[in-house]
């Protein structure tokens, strides 16, 4: 058995018992897609599948629930390390000194909660694409102001972008504010496609078709399109050494089985070896897939 990192194992038992990637997404605080790589990843490097995938139904396989009985061994073993370091480091006698870094921790969604205590000053709003402040639960650009922050740029003539007229900094990324005051970013305000007037996260459906077996990695992006102003296209990366490719009526079955609503399903589907990407984060291209599927003749 390859590497097995503690975050793989945590990831793993929280899917376990929510049977979901999304719920477990929402209970260790990350994105979906976060989590579906968690996975793979930990998959991967015990070359067994540990769920089994059918739409949003997902259930452990035997040797999932072999595997999650030494996982949380393990983690429990962690625990109780974490426990005793934690005491030594009560001690007032001596000059000994220890400091024990969890993986656990990076999951406690209370380092988020004091994170404006420890902030003061910081203030964030939600715009809607329209202009109003976002209620809660509604999406929209996150936007904040503070001391920390720079003034301006050194060209001025890009501060009209960067601010808004009150002075907010425009950041740029969509999210919502959940009921216990956690803000979750679910995009990039460039990656909102605006299809008849309706506007749709290009996230949100990367989220759902990263889950789904036969793909890699995705990529959605709105290509030009007379009738609606913009399409919505999904660039799927094939599994390697695969020739089993997504078709379009799975994927349209798969995304309304998860849910999607429809008006959000994508009318294209254009299947690569692999998406373009920067050398330096690796990051997806997306400019390059809109130039070259733009013009490509539809349908």
């Amino acid at each position: 058995m390859k590497t097995v990192t503690f975050r793989q194992l945590r990831v793993f038992v929280e899917v376990a018992r929510h049977l979901s990637f999304v719920r477990a997404a929402e209970a260790l605080h990350l994105t979906p897609p976060a989590v579906t790589m968690q996975i793979k990843e930990l998959e991967s490097a015990i070359e067994l599948p540990l769920f089994n995938r059918e739409g949003r139904k997902v259930s452990l396989t035997t040797v999932g629930e072999y595997f999650l009985v030494y996982a949380k061994r393990l983690l429990a073993t962690l625990k109780d390390a974490d426990d005793a370091m934690a005491r030594f480091r009560k001690l007032e006698s001596g000059a000994l000194s220890i400091g024990l870094v969890s993986t656990a921790k990076y999951f406690v969604p209370q380092l988020l909660t004091r994170f404006r205590d420890e902030h003061p000053g910081v203030e964030l709003k939600l715009v809607t694409l329209d202009g109003r402040v976002a209620a809660r639960g509604e999406e929209g650009e996150i936007r904040t102001k503070c001391r920390q922050l720079f003034a301006g740029y050194l060209d001025s003539s890009l501060d009209a972008d960067a601010f808004d007229e009150d002075g907010w900094f425009r950041t740029g990324d969509v999210g919502h504010i959940r009921p216990d005051g956690h803000v979750v970013l679910t995009g990039r305000l460039k990656d909102i496609i605006i299809r008849k007037g309706e506007n749709i996260s290009a996230k949100e459906i990367e989220d759902l078709l990263y889950a789904h077996p036969k793909v890699a990695d995705v990529a959605v992006i709105g290509l030009v399109d007379r009738e609606r102003g913009e399409r919505v296209c999904a660039v799927v990366e094939r599994v390697a050494g695969s020739n089993d490719d997504l078709t379009f009526d799975e994927m349209v079955a798969y995304l309304g089985e998860a849910g999607l609503t429809k008006f959000k399903t994508p009318e294209q589907l254009e299947v690569v070896d692999a998406l373009p990407r920067n050398e330096t984060l690796r990051k997806v291209l997306k400019y390059k897939l809109r130039e070259t599927f733009n013009d490509k003749p539809w349908p």
